[in-house]
């Protein structure tokens, strides 16, 4: 996460558009009020960041961004102990989330709201209400990230309240989710809280996978602190199953890391007293004595927590080596702490605290105080429903009757631990069961969902086809619409044409016969003339050769010769005219 936040400060220096850098802005803002160690300097930081985001949304009238602002505020301010003025912010949310209908800010407000309930066994109850208001407003009205990361806080509140079915119920759930909208990278937290609690129920084969997955995207994204707890919940888990190499090998990693961190909740002193038990139960006496002599007293102590541990230290590493006075003087220091600070000692440290206790005053045989805290911590461990201190309650107290003598108690308590493991066998086949019948249904449902899937999208196909049919059909009709009204057009105008060239055709013959009669009038007019002509022409040669004959002068003679052979010449070219056709042949 630290990498995320340098990339995104990055990235801000650059030119974005205003509604990225309000997400950029609120991102980093999210990663300081959320860092381990809530420092000042770090709840100031994610202020800062916060403020800037409101400013610009205001200024760009960015809704989303003005309102996440206010989620924003309420977180800053409670983790800054002041949860006065965190409400105030709080309720502002509310009242646009129910006065716009704005499920997705509802669901931000009300899971929100939950960070001003302790998480201890009485208020986890109330939390768990009002996730369940959030989880239904995301349902209603958020996106399917918002969905998941719900499910995720449902599960580890369930798993808290030691319902470890409804936690992997919803862890699953949160899982499928994950996977379907591809954004495996936000898995961490889901697979750490799946390895712990199938840690919880026994199933460390399975609490191993997931945690693997676990570390898996947290060294893709280099987040050091999630990745230390990481190996925290594995190396216990190979602890638990007896894998100590395992178990040691881890532990190693997360006391290099946790001297390099400033996180009360990963102190190397934790993790010291693990590598020194799994030294020894190794059988690797002189590796321990070295770690113990080099490096644990050399560590220094910040807080009581750090000191819970470096007692445990003393007593596993004293005991082994049978010096019971040093051993004891570090259970009685560890027994003072304790009562010190019993109210803000959690249960799971009690149980630690008490199993440490128990073990060396066993080894001391002060049996009497040991079946005290002993009894302490079967109480403990049954109300958060421990299945190691389950499994070795009654055991530890059927070693302690034997010591003492007290054999038929020792029978008892040894026929309750055999029964409690049958108990506990039974659990956890019933978990498994379970985990197959939430796998069998999920796929089922999974398979469901792709058949419906299909089926919707062939009804879609069928339904684009039939849209395609109508279209074309339609198409077709009035095409056929157009052709039959072109057809009628076409058959009109011709109809229209064939009675105009009938009446043409009528008009034409007329004009035909009269047009035939003239020509028949004017054929005959013209032979008429040519007759005439003809006969003029006949005349005039009569007239000449009459004349002729009353004519002594022989030149005159010869000029009516001449005139004859002229109008001979003129009837020869008249008659050639009339017995022709045309003009050429003259």
């Amino acid at each position: 996460m630290k990498q995320n936040s340098e990339q995104i400060k990055a990235e801000l220096k650059t030119n974005l558009d205003d509604t990225t850098r309000v997400l950029k802005l609120q991102t980093l803002s999210l990663y300081y009020v959320l860092k381990a160690g809530e420092e000042k300097a770090d709840i100031d930081s994610s202020y800062i960041f916060a403020r800037q985001a409101d400013l610009l949304s205001r200024k760009v009238n960015y809704d989303r961004g003005k309102w996440m602002s206010l989620i924003l505020y309420s977180k800053i301010f409670q983790e800054g102990d002041n949860s006065s003025k965190g409400i105030r912010e709080l309720k502002k949310a509310f009242a646009i989330a129910h006065k716009n209908n704005i499920l997705w800010l509802k669901g931000e407000a009300y899971r929100e709201l939950t960070n001003y309930y302790e998480f201890n066994k009485t208020e986890c109850l109330i939390r768990l209400k009002i996730i369940e208001k959030a989880y239904k407003a995301f349902k209603k009205g958020g996106s399917k990230q918002q969905i998941a990361d719900i499910l995720v806080y449902y599960g580890a509140h369930y798993h808290y309240s030691g319902n470890f079915k409804a936690a992997l119920q919803k862890f699953n759930e949160a899982k499928n989710l994950y996977e379907d909208i591809g954004n495996k990278d936000q898995m961490q937290n889901l697979y750490h809280y799946m390895a712990r609690t199938y840690s919880n129920i026994g199933l460390y084969t399975e609490a191993i996978k997931y945690e693997l997955q676990s570390i898996k995207i947290g060294e893709r994204s280099n987040d050091i602190f999630s990745l230390t707890i990481n190996y925290m919940s594995l190396a216990l888990s190979y602890y638990r199953m007896e894998n100590y190499e395992m178990a040691l090998n881890y532990h190693r990693k997360v006391f290099d890391y946790s001297l390099e961190m400033d996180a009360p909740e990963i102190s190397p002193f934790y993790n010291a007293s693990y590598i020194i038990k799994d030294l020894l139960k190794l059988g690797r006496k002189k590796e321990a004595k070295q770690f113990f002599n080099t490096t644990v007293t050399k560590l220094k102590i910040k807080n009581y927590y750090d000191n819970i541990w470096l007692q445990i230290c003393y007593i596993t590493f004293f005991d082994d080596l049978q010096n019971y006075n040093t051993s004891n003087q570090a259970c009685g220091k560890l027994i003072k702490i304790q009562k010190t600070n019993k109210n803000i000692i959690s249960e799971m440290i009690n149980i630690e605290i008490n199993n440490n206790i128990v073990t060396h005053l066993f080894k001391i045989k002060n049996y009497e105080l040991a079946t005290e805290y002993l009894n302490e911590s079967i109480k403990v461990g049954k109300s958060i429903k421990d299945i190691n201190m389950i499994i070795n309650g009654d055991y530890m107290k059927f070693k302690l009757d034997s010591a003492t003598g007290n054999y038929m108690s020792a029978i008892s308590h040894l026929r309750k631990y055999e029964k409690a493991k049958d108990s506990i066998f039974n659990d956890v086949k019933f978990y498994q069961i379970s985990n197959l019948q939430i796998k069998y249904e999920t796929e089922k449902k999974d398979k469901d969902i792709h058949v419906l899937t299909n089926q919707s999208e062939l009804q879609k196909v069928k339904i684009n086809n039939d849209k395609i049919i109508k279209i074309v059909a339609g198409v077709i009709l009035i095409l056929l619409l157009i052709i039959t009204i072109l057809i009628f057009r076409s058959y009109k105008n011709k109809k229209e044409s064939n009675e105009k060239l009938q009446a043409g055709k009528v008009d034409i013959e007329k004009k035909n016969k009269v047009l035939k009669n003239i020509v028949k009038e004017k054929e005959w007019l013209l032979k008429e003339l040519h007759h005439r002509v003809k006969n003029n022409l006949q005349v005039v040669m009569s007239l000449l050769n009459t004349q002729s004959s009353y004519l002594k002068d022989e030149y005159a003679v010869d000029a009516i010769k001449n005139s004859q052979n002229r109008i001979y010449s003129m009837s020869l070219i008249h008659q050639r005219l009339y017995q022709s056709d045309g003009l050429s042949c003259v």
